[in-house]
């Protein structure tokens, strides 16, 4: 029987923000969290998607490579509220 995902990739890792390698479902996990937080401040959807890339290598090793990538939801751009006067200006 096959096992399930996460054990099969818990020791491929990601290269941080700062240069640290890390395994790909902490990353991924992390990426996460800040996704939820936009979504919950912004309102709109976000998305997350891994992917794992896999080929042969030398010995019969398989060569495996993660990617994360995320959409994070932005608000709305800064404004200002003013009113215009009857003269004409705000």
């Amino acid at each position: 029987m096959a096992k399930p995902i996460n054990e099969n990739i818990r020791d491929v890792r990601i290269e941080n923000e700062d240069g640290d390698l890390i395994p790909v479902l902490d990353h991924a996990g992390d990426e996460f969290a800040k996704i939820i937080n936009a979504i919950v401040t912004t309102g709109k959807a976000g998305q997350i998607a891994i992917k794992i890339d896999v080929k042969p290598s030398t010995a019969g090793a398989l060569a495996v490579k993660a990617t994360v990538t995320t959409k994070v939801p932005k608000g709305l751009p800064p404004e200002s509220l003013l009113w215009p006067t009857p003269e004409g200006n705000l």
